[in-house]
């Protein structure tokens, strides 16, 4: 029985997760291993890869992408995940859930603050802070891309973040742009 395209191409972007990951291991993996998740076809945005916590999403409309596109999406979104800007997701949600459980059974009465509760608001304000700040969100990609240009070399890495800028439309935006002649671009 012959296998579907998709089954075909998901099984070589999870080879390449896994090249990925035996050529730079992550230091959680005993804990939180890395996996690999194909998004549905009908997901409304079918073209990109997202990295949360310790998965990597991949949309339907990158499956039977080129090589080094596919090269280029696992190792940057890996590269999330090694660099541990992935943590930080969870840390808001600890935050949030640390700060509905304080102040939950103070509902009836005016709420004081608390320690804990102190504690709870100082994690969720300081993680927003880091997840918005934009120079911090723009390392946070630089790095991810350097990730990709190391274990696939800067020309995958540049060829693969053109072909999403693309398809993606947003070869104009100057995030973008800045990254790619971080990769070797010149326009």
């Amino acid at each position: 029985m012959a296998l579907s395209a998709d089954c075909a191409a998901e099984k070589e972007w999870l080879a390449d997760f896994a090249e990925v990951q035996a050529r730079l291991p992550f230091w959680l993996s005993p804990l939180l291993r890395p996996r690999m998740l194909f998004l549905p076809r009908w997901w409304p945005n079918s073209v990109g890869a997202w990295s949360y916590l310790q998965f990597v999403f991949i949309g339907a409309g990158v499956l039977d992408a080129p090589d080094d596109v596919r090269h280029y999406l696992v190792a940057h979104e890996y590269g999330h995940i090694h660099g541990n800007h992935t943590v930080l997701h969870f840390l808001y949600w600890l935050g949030a859930l640390l700060l509905i459980l304080v102040y939950v059974g103070q509902l009836h009465h005016v709420p004081h603050l608390t320690v804990p509760g102190l504690v709870a608001l100082l994690l969720l304000a300081a993680v927003t802070f880091m997840i918005g700040l934009p120079s911090l969100q723009r390392e946070r990609e630089y790095q991810a891309d350097a990730v990709a240009a190391l274990l696939y070399g800067r020309s995958a890495a540049l060829a693969g973040s053109l072909w999403m800028a693309e398809k993606t439309g947003n070869l104009s935006n100057a995030f973008r742009q800045s990254r790619l002649r971080r990769l070797g671009w010149q326009s």
